[in-house]
């Protein structure tokens, strides 16, 4: 790996110049040198258990990076509109992972990862440039590519990627406590 500072600089860069497919209104870029404790995958609650147009119901999953016990930044993929491409969001968060998450899957790290460490893979392979499926859904795919891309980095271990990929596969319905069910990933596509 690249000194941190190499590092950093380089996920700012891009950051910078690809505006358009990135939202940081609420991030300090100052964290980007921070060493991450835990990553939390998160399904957000769908209280309504509804889908979009014609088609099942899911959850919204973003990945929390957790930085100390009162910290975390929320990494997310979200569709500005349904026919425009996804931007990723960073947002600062006053604590270490959600409480009223539908599902949670807490994950280790390798010692020594800092925020840049999780957002190289997406600046590398080009993962801030995706486009949502046809309904706006998608973010379930980014987020299981993501995964697996932070294997082949070394930030996760494959076991780690599996505890998620099981919990990413299930639709966590609508009161916490309902037992969730298989649901067909949403296919969106990187541009």
């Amino acid at each position: 790996m690249s000194s941190t500072q190499d590092l950093v600089g380089s996920v700012q860069e891009h950051i910078a110049t690809n505006r358009a497919h990135w939202h940081t209104r609420e991030f300090t870029s100052s964290s980007l040198g921070k060493t991450i404790s835990a990553i939390h995958f998160v399904a957000d609650p769908n209280e309504r258990n509804e889908g979009a147009g014609d088609v099942p119901p899911t959850n919204h999953w973003s990945i929390y990076l957790q930085l100390d016990d009162a910290s975390s930044v929320r990494l997310e993929v979200i569709p500005l509109d349904v026919s425009a491409p996804g931007v990723v969001v960073l947002t600062d968060k006053p604590y270490g992972v959600e409480k009223n998450a539908a599902c949670v899957v807490t994950v280790s790290v390798s010692e020594g990862i800092t925020l840049a460490h999780v957002l190289k893979p997406i600046v590398d392979k080009r993962r801030d440039r995706y486009q949502f499926d046809a309904v706006g859904q998608g973010c379930r795919m980014w987020a299981l590519t993501l995964a697996s891309d932070l294997v082949e980095a070394g930030v996760l271990d494959v076991q780690s990627k599996k505890e998620f990929s099981d919990a990413i596969l299930l639709y966590w319905p609508y009161p916490p406590g309902t037992a969730p069910y298989p649901r067909v990933i949403d296919q969106g596509v990187f541009f």
